[in-house]
């Protein structure tokens, strides 16, 4: 700030000063410091687990294509050969996988989000305000803190 004032003098300087929203702590630092459930949640592993417990389950290849923060993608190709009753069973097994994984606190299919009624200062809320018609995952994620 002084090296600008200095150079095109104080009169001519306006100084904006922002924050960036807050990230927790680095997951590793804090299982260091004692908090023994701080992880990383690595996604491209846990969509390989994942797809592959699918496989061993359901015989389905490839069912989960793709993990963007907060939400997977599934395979519509493949969903729309399976009867509803059928990917309702496989979504269920899906949230009920990825709940038993360490780091993951909740998870809702999107039907389910879009249904929630969560209070306005619910965290869940802000999971719920991000949807967007056709550009959403089918499976959301709600990681655990210091996750």
């Amino acid at each position: 700030m002084d090296f600008a004032r200095s150079h095109v003098g104080a009169k001519k300087c306006l100084f904006a000063l922002t924050a960036d929203h807050g990230i927790c702590p680095i997951p590793e630092l804090s299982h260091k410091r004692g908090n023994t459930l701080a992880c990383r949640i690595m996604a491209p592993k846990l969509m390989k687990d994942l797809n592959a417990h699918l496989k061993e389950k359901h015989g389905l290849d490839d069912f989960i294509k793709r993990f963007e923060p907060n939400f997977f993608l599934t395979n519509k190709e493949l969903i729309a050969t399976l009867s509803t009753e059928l990917t309702k069973e496989i979504l269920a097994d899906i949230k009920a996988y990825l709940l038993k994984q360490k780091g993951i606190a909740k998870v809702w299919t999107l039907e389910e989000l879009e249904a929630s009624p969560f209070a306005e200062h619910q965290i869940e809320h802000f999971y719920k305000n991000q949807l967007y018609p056709n550009r959403s995952g089918d499976i959301f994620v709600m990681p655990r803190a210091n996750c």
